[in-house]
C-alpha cells in the first residue's frame, strides 16, 4: 500500500490541519478536470491532545474516493509513528453540469430554454453528466426529465429517423447484388439504429438498420 506523506511544520496541528492535509492529498492523487473537491469533515475522529507534528493519509475505504468514504490516518511526531486511525468523510465532486430548467418531455430537443448550467455534486453519479450545449445538438430527451435533474448521456438520444407504422424501402444485400422490397417499420429508429421491420411481400418481422428516413438495410444473414 502506497503512503501519501504530507510533510507538515506545524507543532501541535489542529483538526483544520488535518482537513487541509486530506484535500491536499485528494488533488494530489486524485488530481480533477474542471471540478473540486468539497469534503464534510464532521465525522472526523482525531484524538483529543494527540501531539504530533505530520500526518499521512494510508489511503481510502474506496479505489476512487467519493461519497461516504472511510480515510486511514497516521500521526507522526519527531518522525516517529505515534497513532493511527480511521475515520468517515463525505467526499463531494462538485463540477459546472447543466441542470433541467423545467420538466422536459420525451423527444424534446435541449436548449437555453429549457437546462442551465449549475455547480452541482456528481460524485454518486453513474453516468458522465453534460457539461456543454453542443452535446445535445442533434439530440432529444430519451425520457421524462423532471425539474432540477443533473443531464447526462443516458437522458439523450438522437431524434427518431423511421417511427414505428411508417412505410420504408428494405434494401436486401447479398453479396454484389441488392433486392429491394418494401416494409413496415417496427419501431422507432434513428440513423444506425437497429429497427425491426415487416417485410410486406413475405409479412416476416426482419430486423434492419436505419440508412437514413425512408430505407433500411438488411445484410445476409441478418433477417430473423
Amino acid at each position: 500500500m502506497n503512503l501519501f506523506l504530507l510533510p507538515l511544520i506545524l507543532i501541535n496541528l489542529s483538526n483544520v490541519d488535518v482537513e487541509n492535509a486530506i484535500l491536499t492529498n485528494l488533488n494530489t492523487v486524485y488530481t480533477l478536470k474542471d471540478s473540486e473537491y468539497i469534503c464534510d469533515f464532521s465525522r472526523l475522529n482525531i484524538p483529543k491532545d494527540l501531539q504530533f507534528d505530520s500526518v499521512v493519509v494510508d489511503g481510502y475505504g474506496k479505489d476512487t474516493p467519493s461519497g461516504i468514504t472511510v480515510v486511514r490516518l497516521a500521526y507522526y511526531r519527531d518522525n516517529e509513528r505515534i497513532y493511527a486511525n480511521a475515520s468517515s468523510i463525505r467526499i463531494a465532486i462538485i463540477k459546472k453540469v447543466l441542470v433541467a430548467s423545467r420538466n422536459i418531455k420525451i423527444g424534446e430537443k435541449l436548449d437555453s430554454t429549457n437546462a442551465y448550467f449549475e455547480n452541482r455534486d456528481i460524485s454518486s453519479m453513474d453516468d458522465n453528466p453534460i457539461i456543454s450545449f453542443e452535446f445535445c445538438d442533434h439530440k432529444v430527451a430519451s425520457r421524462f426529465i423532471t425539474k432540477g435533474s443533473i443531464l447526462n448521456n443516458s437522458l439523450l438520444t438522437r431524434p427518431s429517423d423511421i417511427k414505428s407504422g411508417e412505410r420504408v424501402e428494405i434494401i436486401f444485400s447479398k453479396g454484389l447484388m441488392d433486392i429491394r422490397t418494401n416494409g413496415i417499420a417496427k419501431e422507432n429508429g434513428a440513423i444506425g439504429n437497429r429497427i425491426r421491420v415487416m417485410n410486406e411481400d413475405s409479412r416476416k418481422i426482419i430486423s434492419a438498420v436505419v440508412l437514413d428516413s425512408i430505407t433500411v438495410a438488411v445484410k445476409n444473414g441478418d433477417s430473423r
